[in-house]
């Protein structure tokens, strides 16, 4: 591959990470996952090219459910996260976020009973929270999880 089209290609990988990253959407719904940011090929073409590179908030899962035990239903969410910084003197270092998870559920049996908790975590790298909630019932029924995970920047 010649230096032309090597610096086209590391340009093209540049524009489009910028532009993934200008969205700001930093929320997960539950159930979703990704690969860790730093085994992507856009940091790995970064690393080489950019001085002080910020990966922003990148989801590693956002996992949860509702789920029924004898008399109750237990509502949980795990979530993490991950933020790194590249600079060629000091390589790949953690950078700050703060990460929230909200397990959100609702049971329907012969009425609608509802429990809510969220959990937030700050650290640097990768960062992980959990949060859950129980709802007790005398009938079955079922169950949903509306709640989500999300991710901010600190600096």
């Amino acid at each position: 591959m010649g230096t032309w089209s090597r610096k086209i290609s590391v340009a093209a990988s540049l524009v489009l990470t910028i532009g993934l990253m200008a969205t700001g959407d930093h929320r997960a719904g539950v159930g979703e996952s990704a690969p860790p940011i730093l085994n992507s090929v856009f940091s790995r073409t970064v690393e080489a090219e950019r001085a002080d590179y910020d990966t922003g908030c990148g989801l590693l899962y956002c996992q949860g459910s509702c789920d029924q035990w004898d008399t109750a239903w237990k509502c949980w969410i795990r979530t993490a996260y991950e933020r790194y910084g590249y600079n060629p003197i000091k390589g790949w270092y953690d950078l700050p976020i703060l990460v929230e998870a909200e397990a959100d559920c609702t049971v329907y049996h012969l009425w609608q009973s509802s429990c809510e908790e969220s959990e937030a975590e700050a650290g640097e790298g990768v960062v992980r929270a959990e949060a859950d909630c129980w709802i007790h019932i005398i009938f079955s029924g079922t169950g949903t999880q509306d709640g989500g995970c999300s991710c901010t920047e600190l600096w």
